[in-house]
């Protein structure tokens, strides 16, 4: 639940997230009849739980599915600008497509088995699709998973010729009292731990390509545009189209090995619905994070967005990570032994806030200071 509406202008770039929202729930009613007495947790959560004992004790298979969304256009726009560069961006929709799915079971303190991958084309193109899953072999390999397979369709008058789609699935298992904290959730005093994100990742680009398309009259234009330097920020500067594109930030194993040595009681991974919708996701009734907005360095892509955008404040926070690829609830006695280890593992993370109570009977939601 949001503390202010914001969505108005992802809307209007054709994404209703709130629709989408309300669908989840009849997705829910759906799977409870087709349910089994393994299933501790579906739809709803960022993945779902089926109990299956491990090599080391009971557990949990978590699973999920997601997909790179319309990325994927703006991509292929930039790789035929920039045929030198083909080969890295196509190979970034595929780390983007693996860290979407491992990102997820992280939120439940997963770690990655194997990935299973789904590329649909109008008219395929074996060098751009051989790249994608190229790509995602990397990003498998740098999670701990198996690339178990996948399938490729070619659906001519479902997409155009030039267009294609990348989604997939991932299944991972978790420790009893991991998954199970996780699932709980956190509890009032919990610190709300921003894990650093490269970018916009794989969300909002419906809106990013609008601000695109409205900004350039002709493609000249939009080549000028997305060639022109970004301001230099904590990245530095760089082409407008290596800002958007960068891949998604995996966290999935730093965040399930984490899991295992601190109280962790939470996960948030900001996807669609962004700052307002993701994080208090975990939450039960009664309680609210509080986030501190300043307390962590925003790439500059964001102040591009909001300034070429004309986007309110309310409206990049729900549709953006602006920054923040994910949000941990951690035990305070905790918090720096997380940050180290989170640290050793190559991830910046900031506190950005703390869990709070409200009402008894208030529904979760995010209250920015």
């Amino acid at each position: 639940m949001s503390s202010e509406p914001g969505g108005q202008a992802y809307r209007a770039a054709g994404v209703d997230i709130d629709r989408a929202n309300e669908l989840v729930a009849r997705y829910a009613r759906s799977a409870r009849r087709a349910g089994r007495p393994e299933v501790a947790l579906g739809v709803g959560g960022f993945a779902g739980l089926f109990r299956w004992p491990g090599p080391d004790g009971p557990g949990f298979l978590a699973a999920g599915a997601d997909g790179v969304g319309t990325k994927v256009a703006l991509a292929r726009q930039v790789a035929r600008l920039h045929p030198p560069e083909a080969d890295e961006i196509y190979r970034g929709l595929g780390r983007d497509l693996v860290a979407m799915c491992v990102n997820d079971l992280a939120c439940l303190g997963a770690s990655p088995l194997f990935v299973l991958d789904y590329l649909a084309w109008g008219r395929l193109d074996p060098e751009a699709a051989a790249l994608v899953v190229e790509g995602a072999a990397d990003a498998c390999l740098a999670s701990g998973a198996a690339l178990l397979g996948g399938e490729t369709a070619e659906m001519p008058g479902t997409y155009a010729d030039d267009g294609f789609d990348v989604a997939g699935a991932a299944v991972g298992w978790a420790p009893e009292a991991a998954a199970l904290r996780m699932a709980r959730g956190p509890e009032p005093g919990d610190v709300a731990l921003g894990l650093a994100a490269t970018g916009p990742h794989s969300n909002g680009f419906s809106l990013i390509r609008k601000i695109l398309n409205d900004r350039a009259d002709s493609p000249e234009e939009a080549a000028r545009l997305l060639d022109a330097p970004l301001e230099a920020g904590r990245d530095g500067a760089e082409p407008l189209w290596r800002a958007l594109l960068r891949p998604t930030a995996l966290y999935a194993q730093a965040v399930a090995a984490l899991a295992l040595r601190v109280r962790l009681r939470g996960a948030a991974h900001i996807t669609g619905g962004g700052l307002v919708d993701n994080p208090p996701r975990p939450l039960r009734p009664g309680l609210a994070v509080e986030i501190r907005e300043g307390s962590w360095p925003e790439p500059a892509i964001f102040a591009w967005l909001a300034r070429e955008g004309r986007l309110s404040r309310a409206e990049l926070r729900r549709t953006f990570n602006l920054g923040l690829g994910m949000v941990l609830y951690v035990d305070p006695q905790d918090l720096e032994t997380a940050r180290a280890a989170l640290r050793e593992a190559g991830v910046a993370s900031y506190p950005v806030g703390q869990v709070v109570a409200r009402g008894a009977s208030d529904a979760p939601q995010v209250i920015f200071r």
